[in-house]
């Protein structure tokens, strides 16, 4: 289990690693101040189960994510997802790149923690896989688990 939950942290990390919160400019880093945005993202979470991050394509939608993400990191599960991850016949599916665990394995590891967060980034592309009960059954297994859900998307999807 301790593998798989690093494997899905690798993951989440190879997801926000090519993404840039700041700027490199004639040998200074120019960072972009999110907090914010970071701050309502906060403030909205403690209200809802589920947020919608969005705005134009290239604005830093992602970035204020991984704000988030290095802000919390390491004391809180967070783990990020793309959309056409979920183009599955079934949820197991999502994991079986890690071994043989399921959703439930997942579910399960985290059954004690109250902050716990997942995000589906591009979540326009939902629309577009195949079998949509499949993002369904690991949409509200997550919830009916506490999990808080933040889905990035592009103004003219919302």
């Amino acid at each position: 289990m301790i593998d798989f939950i690093y494997e899905l942290n690798q993951h989440t990390e190879s997801i926000l690693t090519p993404i840039h919160s700041e700027i490199q400019f004639n040998g200074n880093e120019i960072k972009i101040d999110r907090s914010i945005a970071i701050n309502k993202l906060k403030t909205t979470l403690d209200k809802s189960s589920l947020v919608i991050v969005s705005g134009e394509g290239g604005v830093g939608k992602t970035a204020v994510i991984k704000d988030f993400y290095n802000n919390i990191k390491g004391s809180i599960p967070f783990f990020i997802f793309k959309a056409t991850e979920f183009n599955i016949s079934n949820i197991n599916d999502l994991f079986k790149n890690y071994g043989s665990f399921t959703l439930l394995y997942f579910i399960r590891e985290y059954q004690g923690v109250e902050a716990k967060y997942i995000v589906i980034d591009s979540a326009e592309k939902l629309s577009e896989i195949e079998h949509q009960e499949t993002f369904q059954e690991f949409l509200s297994t997550l919830l009916d688990n506490h999990w808080k859900i933040i889905f990035t998307t592009r103004y003219s999807y919302l």
